[in-house]
């Protein structure tokens, strides 16, 4: 019945309209509806009207960190994590873009840390005041990617090599709470018939009680003919010294995603598959091939993988999303309607992946493999970087680069 007066109630519109060859009137589009429950946002650039990317939101007490621009300088805010009132902001005032967005961030025993371009910045995230800044030398390229084992702070660049046309890759290292920066050089892979640059990290205790650093390692060949490899590595950090150096282990590549481990293996996000390894001998123990190597539209870049309960959640630009049995890399159920490239990191939380895609905001039941949220942020926007989880308070945060953005997790 209301569909038929409806449809009478258009007909009289249109005849109305026309009487007066005035223009149709069109029924405005509801839209989809709104699954999210929003608790408050906040927009974020001071003085422009520009969108620029944010850090992803970093959980500090009962506080929240993303990050702006005003055009010329890099902006940190702090934010009550309930009310979204501001507490504090931080300029780095360089006047320059060093465009800080989503991993160039790391919160770390109330100390923020920035990675951008060349300089790193560490922050006071209580209060917002600078506790120390440093800056590598001209002939140092890096990185805007950081890394911490609990004690100290990694990072990865690349020098010059004096006599080649290519890059030593370095590993360094400072204590996190450290009130001036104390670089130590951890390992280093020297250029030869390649450029090397230092990848993904990650860190863990062996049972003996040596702390351990796994990691990639991209490699350029500098002359016609010679092929790129990306190969694993185990480093000692204890006794100081090189375990293993697996060369080409994944002759497709590997992209920057962080490394997934669990207490025998670890598993790599490779161009166009997933590997596990032997995590104490660096041995090969099965390979997931998404798609042929060389395909632009399947490869992993823009995606992600995560390690859950004994699964492997993985995502492909394709739109595809598997789930893959950790311990042999069979496949357990997929989804097609993932969404396109991934803006951030997965969030695991409760049987679901929470993680941003294209425009939209999405939750995936990993039981099951079900789509259960696509959303647009409310602004209409780009839902951007990784979804931060407050467990205590059931909360979730985003970005849309313009906005900073509070909502329930849903139930």
């Amino acid at each position: 019945m209301k569909t038929i007066l409806y449809q009478i109630a258009l007909g009289l519109i249109f005849l109305a309209a026309c009487r007066k060859n005035d223009p149709v009137p069109i029924p405005p589009d509801p839209g989809p509806e709104q699954k999210l429950e929003y608790v408050w946002s906040s927009y974020l650039p001071s003085d422009s009207l520009v969108l620029y990317t944010s850090i992803d939101p970093q959980i500090n007490n009962g506080a929240v960190l993303f990050s702006t621009t005003n055009g010329s300088s890099e902006i940190v805010k702090s934010f009550n994590k309930l009310t979204g009132e501001l507490n504090w902001e931080w300029s780095d005032n360089n006047y320059q873009r060093n465009y800080l967005n989503n991993e160039n961030a790391l919160l770390v025993n109330n100390v923020l840390f920035l990675g951008a371009k060349h300089t790193i910045y560490a922050i006071n995230a209580a209060n917002g005041s600078t506790r120390w800044t440093y800056t590598w030398p001209a002939e140092v390229y890096g990185d805007i990617y950081l890394y911490t084992d609990g004690q100290y702070l990694y990072h990865r660049i690349m020098v010059e090599h004096p006599k080649l046309p290519a890059y030593d890759a370095y590993i360094m290292r400072t204590p996190v709470d450290a009130t001036a920066p104390q670089w130590d050089t951890v390992f280093i892979d020297p250029a030869d018939t390649h450029s090397k640059r230092f990848k993904s990290l990650n860190f863990f205790t062996r049972t003996d009680g040596h702390e351990m650093m796994v990691g990639v390692v991209d490699a350029a060949g500098i002359e016609d003919g010679v092929s790129g490899k990306t190969s694993l590595f185990l480093y000692d950090l204890t006794a100081e010294n090189l375990v293993y150096y697996k060369d080409n282990a994944m002759p497709n590549g590997a992209f920057l995603n962080p490394l997934q481990l669990d207490q025998d293996k670890v598993y790599v996000l490779g161009g166009w598959g997933v590997h596990a390894f032997d995590l104490q001998t660096g041995e090969e123990v099965w390979t997931y091939q998404h798609a042929p190597a060389g395909d632009p539209n399947r490869s992993f870049a823009s995606g992600d993988f995560a390690l859950y309960e004994g699964k492997l959640v993985v995502k492909n630009r394709d739109g595809i999303m598997l789930s893959l049995d950790a311990s042999d890399g069979s496949e357990i159920w997929r989804i097609s309607e993932s969404g396109s490239v991934m803006e951030g990191r997965f969030r695991i939380y409760k049987d679901k992946a929470f993680y941003t895609s294209g425009n939209d905001l999405m939750i995936v039941d990993l039981r099951v493999g079900k789509l259960l949220i696509k959303e647009d942020p409310p602004t209409g926007n780009w839902a951007e970087g990784t979804i931060a989880i407050d467990e205590t308070e059931q909360l979730l945060y985003y970005n849309d680069r313009g906005t900073a953005y509070c909502a329930k997790i849903p139930e």
